[in-house]
């Protein structure tokens, strides 16, 4: 019973009204379509990488926190004091920008003396991360660098504007064998060279230069990078035999797939089940078939009892009368 409110005589001011068959359930559709909207293709992809990075595990090493620079540290220090000097008729929501305002008028001002006090600690933090980072980087084994670049690469697909920070590599990895143009470049000096203001890029220039080489100019960089590869691969064979780490990435892959999708509901995985299963023969077994004959036995003497069945009185004498005439 479905209560619709609508203009009635003022006895029945709320009249209830029952919908007609089948009106109700579309209309409770429509309402929860209205609700919920259909989520889209990107919506629903965002949301299985999500799944994903919350199912990653934590590596083994926890990453040390970033050094403050200069002015966060300088920030630290002078934040209170502003806070407490704010006006008191400021609403609370617009004291963290006064807050901030402030600060940097006051690191504008502030002189070369207490600036360099901050910046000298900011040199120290910083060292203290570069060796705090060097034995996380040491402590870290194939498995966690595998997750790490799990990671990077869900949140770089997540959010391609945003760049994630670069996972260390492996210092026992074997390094990727330069190209014949990398080689070119290096004998040329083209890698160590500085970009001078208002001439041509170094790239640029050694670009044109590579272009111009003839093939048989260009055959010896070629050769020695196809022999430097044959090496780098060898390389990789042993560190891959030795880790196994293509086969624990295809792991890590294989399993947060497994876990991201929704388990599926019992009529679909029996249906996918029975599509899966052989077609078994059936054969007719003589138990079967005397069960089934024993069953349609009494249905057959009921028919026969039906048809066999004494004709009444009244009815005879409506025969004969119609014989009669």
């Amino acid at each position: 019973m479905a209560v619709l409110l609508l203009r009635a005589p003022r006895r029945h001011l709320l009249a209830p009204l029952s919908w007609p068959a089948g009106v109700g359930a579309a209309m409770r559709a429509m309402a929860t379509a209205a609700a919920k909207p259909a989520l889209d293709a990107e919506t629903l992809k965002k949301r299985d990488l999500r799944k994903k990075l919350k199912l990653l595990a934590s590596p083994s090493a926890s990453h040390p926190k970033r050094p403050l620079s200069a002015f966060l540290l300088f920030a630290s220090d002078k934040r209170g004091p502003l806070a407490a000097s704010a006006p008191a008729a400021l609403p609370a929501r617009d004291r963290p920008s006064f807050v901030f305002k402030e600060l940097g008028a006051a690191w504008k001002t502030a002189s070369v003396a207490d600036k360099k006090k901050y910046e000298v600690l900011a040199d120290e933090a910083k060292k203290a991360y570069g060796k705090a980072l060097k034995q996380y980087e040491a402590k870290l084994t194939p498995e966690d660098r595998i997750v790490l670049e799990k990671r990077r690469s869900l949140q770089k697909s997540l959010n391609p504007s945003k760049r994630p920070a670069r996972v260390s590599k492996d210092p026992d990895e074997p390094t990727r064998s330069p190209s014949g143009y990398l080689l070119f470049l290096k004998e040329k000096g083209f890698l160590s060279a500085k970009r001078v203001p208002g001439a041509l890029n170094p790239a640029a220039v050694a670009g044109k230069e590579w272009k111009a080489l003839t093939e048989t100019q260009k055959k010896p960089y070629n050769d020695k990078a196809l022999e430097l590869k044959k090496v780098y691969e060898a390389a990789k064979a042993q560190y891959e035999k030795k880790t196994g780490k293509s086969e624990l990435r295809k792991t890590v892959t294989k399993d947060l797939n497994k876990l991201a999708r929704p388990p599926a509901k019992k009529s679909v995985r029996r249906a996918a089940a029975a599509s899966k299963r052989k077609p078994v023969k059936r054969v007719a077994t003589k138990k079967a078939v005397k069960r089934v004959v024993k069953k349609a036995a009494p249905a057959k003497k009921r028919t026969v009892a039906a048809k066999k069945k004494p004709v009444p009185a009244k009815k005879k004498v409506a025969k004969k009368m119609l014989a009669k005439k």
